[in-house]
């Protein structure tokens, strides 16, 4: 990882300085042989942001992991300002764990849209998922987005009702990802509805959330009407709900059986 990000350094001055010969061969290195830059756990001064821009804008790259490398919104506008002026595809964006907030919700939006990216991780940025403007990714006709990774971002159940009432119009989405949050009983009916009416979605997690054994039946029992979801992740239970819950899962998946669906659903306690 240091490496790439000495080598993302050299580029920035030999295409500053025009030397074509040398940047070029950068570009051409077998450290960025797979197209992915992985630069998780590297503390990124706003200097080393604009090097990975820059690289990403003359040498397309299918994956960019900066996982915890202390960027800030601050260094997520200069993201956004280099990326969305060129034509950059990134199918993997992994900005987890970078102290992004709430005002950043609608840059990283555009970027999912513009960029046409496939999967975000953006686990560990509290207070992100409080922003209803962060979902628009979720419907928007230009959107690729199928994966989708937003544990501890602090989503409350008006966030989360928000997010699956947008889930609910699309369905593009097949993994959703939003275990350690504030979700409480006062969501799950809107979940339970978008998941009647998603045709998309095969694993969703919402373990580590307040949500009690009842609503979680509720939730199990929405699935009787939904032929897509295999892996369901939930909080932990008594041993007599999880015995309930299992029972709704096995009727749940002769009817599917029934229907001639090939999908089974898999429910785990975590």
């Amino acid at each position: 990882m240091k490496n790439q990000l000495k080598c993302l350094r050299l580029f920035r001055s030999f295409h500053e300085a025009n030397d074509e010969v040398m940047y070029t061969s950068i570009q051409q290195a077998q450290i960025f042989d797979n197209k992915v830059i992985n630069l998780s756990w590297t503390s990124l001064s706003p200097y080393d942001i604009e090097c990975v821009t820059l690289f990403l804008t003359c040498s397309p790259h299918k994956e960019l992991n900066l996982f915890n490398c202390h960027i800030q919104d601050i260094g997520l506008r200069i993201i956004y300002r280099d990326l969305m002026s060129h034509n950059v595809t990134i199918k993997i964006l992994n900005l987890g764990s970078n102290g992004f907030t709430r005002s950043s919700s609608s840059f990283i939006n555009d970027l999912i849209i513009h960029c046409r990216v496939e999967e975000l991780n953006i686990n560990g940025n509290d207070t992100m998922g409080e922003d209803p403007a962060l979902y628009n990714m979720l419907t928007h006709p230009s959107s690729r987005l199928v994966r989708l990774y937003m544990s501890y971002t602090s989503l409350s159940s008006p966030s989360a009702i928000t997010l699956f009432t947008e889930l609910a119009k699309g369905n593009k989405l097949k993994e959703l990802d939003i275990s350690n949050n504030l979700i409480t009983d006062e969501a799950c009916d809107v979940t339970a509805t978008a998941m009647k009416n998603n045709t998309s979605l095969v694993r969703l997690e919402m373990w580590g959330n307040e949500i009690s054994g009842e609503a979680a039946q509720c939730l199990v029992q929405a699935l009787n009407n939904n032929n897509t979801l295999e892996d369901l992740w939930l909080p932990l239970y008594s041993e007599d709900v999880e015995m309930r819950i299992r029972s709704l899962q096995e009727q749940i998946n002769e009817n599917r059986e029934s229907r001639g669906c090939q999908a089974k659903l898999n429910i785990t306690w975590w």
